[in-house]
């Protein structure tokens, strides 16, 4: 299974994104506001 990092500044376009990949079965495994939140979340996850 794919894992997906939805990144986006707008919380709403976040959150659309995960409703809709959730309701198609994705995984998504978190939510960063731009890159550099993205990296942190991708650093502590390594």
């Amino acid at each position: 299974m794919v894992s997906i990092l939805i990144v986006d500044d707008a919380k709403f376009i976040r959150l659309t994104l995960t409703n809709i990949l959730e309701n198609e079965n994705h995984h998504v495994i978190g939510e960063a506001e731009g890159g550099e939140e993205a990296v942190r979340f991708d650093n502590m996850k390594s």
